[in-house]
């Protein structure tokens, strides 16, 4: 190995070696891949009411928490989200098997649901990588590149013929296809489509006793930006009142 690369690379390792162990703030870092889902139809809010359901009863089971349930509506009015939401999970409920009430009563357990709605800055996922896509797109692509080159002139292939040249094309861009569709498919087929929305949501339901919290449930999502009188305002006796949702601007 050459001296100066030598030089070169203990220059590296004592710059390494010298990184400050002190600062006046934390370093920022980034969390792993993580999935969240968006809600964009109402079969979702159906899904998720059912999968909320399922938590709740599991646990009130668990428990032997089986005095009956009441899911009480806001009388100062609901957000659209919300009214649809609880509907839905009384249903599901229901369905559980549970003893879900019309009204209120001595014994009975409240089912409440909670809810914010939080704005962030779209942007942030922009930077999001991930590993080994290009490097399989770059492979499909050198490969094809090269026979489609080559064949440019049949007569520099060493005898080969038109037919094989047709074949190793047809198998590069079937390969490229493959790739393309493990891309789409394996790698990204859960993604919803469009840009990170700015908006999520935080939904919890608890079932309660008096002043005790019997068991709570939470979950996270994202909501579509377009969907705005969906989850950002509350109608009822307060028609048209709009929520201020947190992180918006002033």
């Amino acid at each position: 190995m050459k001296p100066v690369a030598l030089i070169g690379i203990a220059a590296v390792a004592a710059l390494a070696g010298c990184a400050s162990q002190y600062a006046d703030a934390p370093t920022p870092t980034r969390w792993e891949t993580s999935r969240q889902h968006k809600l964009t139809a109402a079969e979702h809010w159906r899904r998720i009411a059912d999968h909320f359901a399922a938590q709740l009863t599991a646990d009130l089971r668990g428990k032997g928490a089986g005095s009956p349930l009441y899911a009480p509506v806001d009388e100062n009015g609901e957000f659209p989200f919300v009214e649809g939401f609880r509907e839905l999970l009384t249903t599901a409920l229901v369905r559980q098997g549970l003893d879900v009430r019309t009204r209120p009563g001595d014994g009975v357990q409240t089912v409440a649901v909670r809810y914010s709605v939080y704005r962030f800055d779209p942007a942030r996922a922009q930077n999001t990588r991930y590993y080994g896509e290009a490097t399989a797109l770059a492979a499909g692509l050198v490969a094809i590149g090269g026979v489609v080159s080559g064949g440019a002139s049949f007569s520099s292939l060493g005898g080969a013929s038109p037919a094989s040249v047709a074949a190793k094309t047809v198998g590069s861009i079937g390969m490229l296809e493959g790739l393309g569709w493990a891309w789409r498919e394996g790698l990204h087929g859960q993604d919803a489509s469009g840009v990170t929305p700015q908006s999520e949501i935080i939904l919890t339901a608890s079932v309660t006793q008096d002043e005790r919290i019997v068991t709570r449930y939470s979950g996270l999502y994202y909501v579509a930006d377009e969907d705005v009188a969906l989850y950002w305002k509350r109608y009822g006796k307060g028609a048209g009142t709009q929520l201020r949702v947190k992180g918006e601007e002033q």
